[in-house]
């Protein structure tokens, strides 16, 4: 694969915060793309902190499709997403979760960082329809769900 060159204008506070990661000596394109190399190990890390079922995956994407998850705000709060589409529209049941109280305290704890990598592994896995593969393959693809699939009948 051929690198692609990527050109983006930082502006502020993005710009000021790549400034106060780059030595004098450096390049800040160089810095960036570090930085994202980081950011990227971080989303997967958490991703495999995450246990995840099959069905609780199919949940999620149901509950988060069309939501906006480009900006910060709403990627910090899929898990209230998350939640209140499985309150209204019974998305438990619709896709097999056997325990919604059990699965609702789950996604409530996530730590930031953890509703981050939802948020990202949501977005790649709405894109994985071009990638071919079944919805499962493509669970496991995005990292939402590891080859070690749990049952969905497991406490976790």
């Amino acid at each position: 694969m051929n690198p692609e060159r990527i050109q983006f204008r930082t502006g502020d506070p993005l710009a000021a915060k790549l400034a106060e990661r780059t030595p004098a000596d450096a390049k800040p394109d160089l810095i960036a793309r570090r930085d994202l190399e980081r950011f990227y190990g971080l989303l997967a890390a958490e991703l495999r902190t995450l246990k995840l079922t099959d069905a609780e995956a199919y949940v999620i994407v149901d509950a988060l499709n069309g939501t906006y998850l480009d900006d910060l705000t709403t990627a910090l709060y899929v898990h209230s997403e998350i939640a209140e589409a499985v309150r209204i529209d019974d998305l438990d049941k619709k896709h097999g979760v056997p325990d919604r109280d059990t699965f609702l305290k789950r996604i409530a704890a996530w730590t930031p960082a953890q509703r981050f990598a939802v948020a990202d592994a949501v977005q790649r896995w709405w894109i994985g329809g071009e990638w071919g593969g079944t919805d499962l393959d493509n669970f496991r693809r995005v990292g939402l769900v590891r080859d070690e699939a749990i049952p969905a009948t497991a406490d976790n």
